[in-house]
């Protein structure tokens, strides 16, 4: 249906995008996992850190994309306090996350892929447009 915008909690513009985890008061450990659609993200658990830790997630998949965030360890005066905030975004209503976890709490969100298809043959100068904007098109499959 034209018009109509995905229900994911944030669209992000690039198919492989960051997170940056925080630790919004005492930095003492607080250590997190992330998966992407039910897999682990390679090079955890990541220290949350008041500087932040960016978290790279790889090959996000055309439509809505799950992310757990998920508590590892509280540091040493516990609760974790996390906070979560995803790069590249270009609207969504989960720019900012922050919450204090135990061990094992987690963090659910959607992040959808934003996708273009054109009919080039139908429409040849919108093709070239969008190519010229975004560079060229490559398979999302």
């Amino acid at each position: 249906m034209a018009g109509t915008v995905p229900g994911y909690g944030t669209v992000v513009t690039k198919r492989e995008t960051t997170l940056t985890i925080f630790d919004t008061r005492a930095e003492d450990g607080d250590l997190v996992n992330i998966e992407l659609n039910g897999v682990e993200v390679p090079g955890g658990p990541f220290k949350a850190t008041k500087a932040g830790t960016p978290v790279v997630l790889p090959s996000l998949l055309p439509g809505a994309n799950v992310v757990d965030v998920i508590a590892v360890s509280t540091g040493t005066t516990g609760p974790a306090t996390i906070s979560v905030n995803p790069r590249d975004w270009i609207y969504g209503n989960i720019a900012y996350i922050d919450e204090e976890m135990e061990v094992d709490d987690s963090i659910s969100f959607t992040i959808g892929l934003s996708t273009i298809r054109i009919n080039g043959a139908q429409h040849p100068e919108s093709a070239r447009h969008v190519r010229d904007v975004l560079g060229q098109p490559t398979s999302l499959h």
